[in-house]
């Protein structure tokens, strides 16, 4: 999650040095600087998207994402991943496409509300996209899901992903048990990933089977 914040960092630093981006870095200040007044970072968020849909886009993109580092940092920790079918990478170039999308319509009125604008479009548009792939995973073979038995943990997995395509069954308490039982994640690793306590994963974890197993309790009635 960390590599996602120095690269977007080390791409600005690099483009900064070129002409047509030295008067990004005023726009940035005034967006980091959470005591301007509202009016100040209105104007700041209008000439930012509007110079990053006039482009070259490609180098403006960098400072699109340079003034949103640090909340897609913190979003990307919030996102499920699937290892080794859907990696933290993937995640994080998706979440960084969708910001750019959503970046294209333009600044919120006030424009003040554009960073939650961004965050909130980009991050739905990752969420459809991880259920489209689950999805997906739901109706491949056993040789792509690499299991070896399809009996107890792996086949119950499988029995669950249905349950997820149906609309049945939430896709990140599946995540998580696919994480732990097939790709065989610890919860300290799962726990230190998300930056949160081992406790509180173990809570989160149990809430979600207890879920599964009241769900498909009562399918089973």
């Amino acid at each position: 999650m960390l590599r996602l914040s120095d690269q977007i960092h080390a791409m600005y630093v690099e483009a900064a040095a070129k002409d047509d981006l030295r008067s990004a870095q005023p726009l940035l200040d005034c967006l980091c600087d959470f005591n301007a007044p509202p009016e100040e970072h209105d104007t700041a968020w209008t000439e930012l998207l509007s110079r990053y849909a006039a482009g070259p886009r490609q180098l403006w993109a960098v400072a699109v994402l340079e003034a949103m580092r640090v909340d897609l940092l913190a979003e990307l920790a919030s996102l499920p991943a699937l290892p080794p079918v859907i990696t933290r990478d993937d995640i994080a170039q998706q979440l960084v496409t969708e910001t750019l999308v959503a970046a294209l319509q333009g600044p919120t009125n006030p424009a003040r509300w554009t960073r939650h604008r961004l965050l909130t479009r980009a991050t739905t548009a990752v969420q459809r996209w991880l259920v489209a792939e689950i999805e997906r995973l739901s109706e491949t073979s056993e040789e792509e899901w690499q299991v070896s038995d399809t009996s107890g943990p792996a086949l119950a997995l499988r029995e669950l992903f249905v349950e997820v395509q149906a609309g049945r069954l939430p896709a990140k308490g599946l995540v998580m048990l696919y994480r732990q039982e097939v790709v065989g994640e610890s919860l300290e690793e799962l726990a230190e990933e998300l930056g949160i306590s081992v406790g509180a994963l173990r809570k989160r974890r149990d809430r979600a089977v207890a879920t599964f197993r009241r769900r498909l309790a009562a399918a089973a009635a």
